[in-house]
């Protein structure tokens, strides 16, 4: 399991959402925890930014988010399972410099983060922010923000990216990213 900041600068994501008025998430790291209970209900409080009442729709749109979380947290922890529940496959992935990646299964996804990621001595992420945008009843947009970190605390990227979120197999998931930086 990658190594983490001290528990005390560490928020898991349903803490550091039903904390935050209005979505918005300084500085989290998606820590281990059980994922029984990645639900959503209408106590969830989203950004007022996306104008969405919380109705279906609102609803729709967390779960999609959620799933970016999940992810997260999949990573992380270098889980197959969380990567299963999180995304959509096949996989795609525009890189920065245009080319297109493309994974068949979560086992295929972990291994190949892995190795774009180890070089750099890769330990964990930690999400900067995540916000999203409800394009249709099965469709989401969502722009994940997140810092890169080694085993030393160091600071290896900040990584700016666009997931289509999509609603199909009865669950939201990943469906293909858009890497805005180079990491």
């Amino acid at each position: 399991m990658p190594a983490h900041p001290p528990d005390s600068d560490c928020v898991p994501c349903h803490v550091a959402m039903d904390q935050t008025k209005f979505g918005a998430i300084p500085e989290m790291i998606v820590k281990p925890r059980s994922t029984d209970d990645w639900v959503v209900g209408k106590e969830k409080l989203i950004s007022e930014r996306l104008s969405i009442t919380m109705d279906e729709n609102a609803l729709e749109l967390d779960a999609a988010v959620e799933s970016v979380r999940l992810y997260c947290e999949g990573v992380n922890n270098s889980d197959p399972q969380l990567i299963a529940r999180s995304m959509h496959f096949p996989h795609y992935r525009i890189q920065y410099d245009g080319s297109v990646l493309v994974w068949n299964t979560e086992t295929e996804y972990l291994y190949s983060f892995s190795e774009r990621t180890g070089g750099a001595g890769w330990a964990y992420s930690i999400v900067d922010s995540i916000e999203g945008d409800l394009i249709s009843k099965s469709k989401c947009h969502v722009v994940g923000r997140f810092s890169r970190y080694r085993k030393d605390d160091s600071l290896i990227a900040e990584v700016i990216c666009l997931y289509v979120v999509v609603f199909k197999d009865d669950r939201w998931g990943m469906n293909a990213g858009s890497v805005f930086t180079p990491a």
